[in-house]
């Protein structure tokens, strides 16, 4: 029942909605943005993050400008999948502008005969292109086109037959990838969207100096024999109007989501708006950042390279403890935070006092200083200074709420921590230390809590805690080891040091 009622709904909708003015719709996208980042939700906050990440050096009031288009933009797209299948193919028509480039490489690809893998970003009006009478191989050759299926049957029946009924042969992702490649095979021309995020069973891939999982299907497709690649866009010039631009794809057959995803990091950073009608509100590097992984990558990504200056790069704060012998028992968690994850970039929070000795080790990429107000003061600073949409991990090596309340005003997306007595409901995601544990020396603990975070390949403590054994003997360096006279467990026994 309620399938057949999300059905009605949207048939509904889109019936009125091709009725209304278009100068209308543009305004009600516009109005729909407003309210969507005028209201703290999740979708918003990726949108900003991702805005974020991508173009570091924007001040804030052009990323909120630009999230704000981008999300007029997605509206747009909705209303757009919603109205198509009841304009008139006059409307169609003019849905898709070519020039005269774009016409002579799609007057190439028809008289070549060659089977077309056309690889389609997610623009807002990447779907005009299906609808438009132009792209298409022309005589008895057709277009198809693989899509995600929706949940709703009924209303992913009515979207197919839609599709059909604008000549195109729609692929199922789920059940038709071998029909699909035997559309090609027949010297079809097939479009796919292949900048989605593809999940823990794609390809480790860098775009935009982040982490994200790529589709392998656009390099499975071009397997295909004599397929000629080319990478289609439709780039938003009015409302429901876009125009056509083609490049073809040269590089190996393995290579072609990466080519593919080149040209579209080109087209992003080219733009001084961020190419805002790409949709940057979907989960792009949605990957690696579940509570369970936070700390480890998957071991597709490993063999990756990564800059330890990437200024893109998903951020980790560190709130350091209070205590210098704390402060010291932390930095082997540190190291092996680091080796885990060398995409992430670290930032450690401590207060002023530590800071030139924390930088003098360089075991962070930034030192940041609390401030020394005090009071409300004290997080009216934290707030001004440290607050942003785009902090991903928070990880909490305080046990005060004073930590706890600082991780929830910096807005931190995951915010962890060990919780022994009582309860951190500030703290998103917690480790809860177990009576079962007999080793309850700090360091011990906080290791343990590492773990937690680390599904794969749990860090061991004695890979980043260099004994002295592996020192030079002969040397005259004298090691103090900080310990707390009032915890027995957060300093080793005398006689282990001695030994």
């Amino acid at each position: 029942m309620t399938d057949r009622i999300a059905l009605a709904f949207a048939k509904s909708l889109g019936l009125i909605l091709s009725k209304v003015p278009f100068s209308f719709l543009e305004k009600a996208t516009e109005f729909l943005a407003c309210l969507l980042m005028s209201i703290p939700n999740s979708r918003r906050r990726l949108l900003i993050s991702n805005l974020m990440h991508a173009f570091p050096k924007w001040e804030y009031k052009k990323v909120l400008s630009v999230a704000r288009e981008s999300s007029a933009r997605m509206f747009e797209m909705g209303f757009f999948s919603l109205c198509y299948p009841y304009m008139s193919k006059d409307q169609l028509r003019h849905t898709v502008f070519y020039d005269d480039d774009t016409e002579a490489k799609l007057e190439e690809l028809r008289k070549t005969g060659k089977p077309v893998l056309m690889l389609i970003p997610h623009t807002c009006l990447f779907e005009t292109l299906a609808t438009s009478p132009l792209f298409r191989p022309l005589g008895e050759r057709t277009l198809g086109a693989i899509y995600r299926p929706n949940k709703n049957p009924l209303l992913d029946s009515w979207i197919t037959k839609a599709r059909r009924k604008v000549g195109i042969i729609p692929f199922s992702r789920k059940e038709g990838i071998i029909k699909a490649r035997s559309h090609l095979k027949k010297g079809n021309w097939l479009a796919v969207l292949y900048d989605q995020n593809a999940g823990f069973r794609g390809e480790g891939s860098i775009f935009l100096d982040r982490i994200c999982s790529l589709s392998p299907l656009p390099n499975l497709l071009s397997k295909n024999q004599d397929v000629v690649r080319v990478h289609a866009i439709a780039k938003r010039v009015g409302f429901f109007q876009s125009r056509l631009e083609l490049k073809f794809i040269n590089s190996p057959i393995s290579q072609t989501t990466e080519s593919a995803h080149q040209l579209l990091c080109d087209i992003l950073n080219n733009c001084k708006l961020g190419f805002p009608e790409w949709l940057w509100s979907h989960g792009k590097w949605k990957i690696n950042n579940m509570a369970h992984e936070v700390f480890l990558l998957q071991e597709k990504f490993q063999r990756l390279a990564f800059d330890p200056n990437y200024k893109r790069s998903s951020i980790l704060i560190i709130r350091m403890p209070n205590w210098l012998g704390d402060i010291v028992m932390v930095l082997p968690l540190i190291r092996a935070v680091r080796k885990g994850r060398p995409d992430l970039w670290i930032r450690l929070l401590c207060k002023p006092s530590y800071v030139p000795f924390l930088k003098q080790i360089s075991i962070a990429n930034e030192i940041l200083s609390l401030p020394e107000s005090k009071g409300i003061s004290y997080f009216k600073h934290i707030i001004q200074k440290f607050r942003s949409n785009k902090i991903d991990f928070m990880l909490v090596m305080t046990n005060s709420l004073r930590g706890d309340l600082e991780a929830f005003l910096i807005g931190a997306n995951y915010r962890l921590g060990a919780e022994l007595k009582g309860k951190r409901p500030l703290l998103n995601y917690k480790f809860m230390i177990s009576d079962l544990i007999t080793d309850r020396h700090q360091l011990s603990v906080w290791f343990s809590m590492l773990r937690k975070f680390c599904q794969y390949d749990p860090p061991q403590m004695k890979d980043f805690c260099y004994p002295f054994s592996s020192c030079n003997k002969d040397s005259k360096v004298l090691v103090v080891a900080p310990g707390s006279l009032n915890s027995p467990e957060k300093r080793l026994p005398t006689k282990q040091w001695a030994s």
